[in-house]
C-alpha cells in the first residue's frame, strides 16, 4: 500500500492527469490558471472520474461554496487552511475510499488501513502545511495498489 502526492501547477494540468490516471482524491483551489477549481470538478464529473475532492478558497462567499458543492466537491475549506480540519477530512475521504473498494471486491478494509492513513497524513499533509499556505496549486492524492 502506498500514497502518491501530484501537484499541478494549473486546472488544465491536473484535468489531463486525471484523464490518465486513477486517483482517489482531488485537493484543488477555487482561482486557478487556464481552468478553475469548479471548471475541474465539472470535468471530473462530466468524465465520469470517481475521485472524491475537497475545494481550498481564501473567497468565504455562499455562491462558490454552492457552486463546488453542486459541481461535486465533499468539503470547502477556507484558507487559511485549518490543519486539523483537513486532516479529519482526508482521512474520512480516505476512509471512504477504501470502504468502496472493499466493498466493490467484496473483501475488508486492509487490516493495515490506520497506519497507511496516519503516516500519509503525519508526511504529507503536516510536513506540507507551509507550502500550501498561499498557493494556487492542485494537489492530488491517490492511494494505489490495495
Amino acid at each position: 500500500n502506498k500514497a502518491v502526492v501530484l501537484n499541478c501547477k494549473n486546472g488544465l494540468v491536473a484535468a489531463d492527469l486525471l484523464k490518465c490516471n486513477t486517483v482517489d482524491i482531488v485537493v484543488t483551489d477555487i482561482k486557478m490558471p487556464y481552468m478553475n477549481g469548479i471548471e475541474l470538478l465539472e470535468f471530473i464529473r462530466e468524465n465520469n472520474i470517481s475521485c472524491k475532492s475537497v475545494v481550498l478558497s481564501s473567497y468565504d462567499d455562499f455562491n462558490l461554496v454552492r457552486d463546488a458543492m453542486r459541481a461535486g466537491a465533499s468539503d470547502y475549506l477556507l484558507k487559511p487552511v485549518d490543519f486539523p480540519a483537513l486532516h479529519h477530512i482526508l482521512y474520512k475521504l480516505l476512509t471512504e475510499v477504501i470502504m468502496e473498494r472493499s466493498n466493490a471486491f467484496g473483501s475488508n478494509a486492509p487490516v493495515n488501513m490506520q497506519k497507511l492513513l496516519e503516516s500519509y497524513l503525519k508526511e504529507h499533509v503536516v510536513r506540507d502545511a507551509e507550502n500550501l499556505e498561499g498557493t494556487s496549486y492542485l494537489q492530488v492524492l491517490g492511494c494505489n495498489n490495495w
